[in-house]
């Protein structure tokens, strides 16, 4: 069965130049595209500071609102588990 090419979105990003200077080289350390690199980077540091990953994934899902209301709903989804996002899935952010 033939592996079907993973879709991803592009953006323009600007870094200090010694930055990218160290992500050209894990780049060949590594043998990884550098947005790989990054992407690893990002789920670690989700991982490592204990960020509640349910969050970000309803955050994908909701529409834009005013500040108010986005603090409310902010501080009444830092209270969620996983266990009340079962009717939702947004794989993107799985790690």
């Amino acid at each position: 069965m033939a592996k079907t090419k993973e879709w991803k979105e592009r953006h323009n990003l600007s870094f200090d130049p010694a930055v990218w200077a160290l992500l050209k080289t894990l780049k060949k350390i590594h043998d990884k595209p550098i947005s790989s690199i990054i992407e690893d980077a990002v789920k670690s540091m989700v991982k490592r500071e204990g960020y509640n990953i349910d969050y970000f994934k309803l955050m994908a899902l909701a529409e834009p609102c005013d500040p108010e209301e986005e603090k409310e709903l902010t501080k009444l989804l830092e209270s969620i588990d996983s266990k009340d996002l079962e009717d939702y899935e947004v794989d993107e952010f799985e790690i």
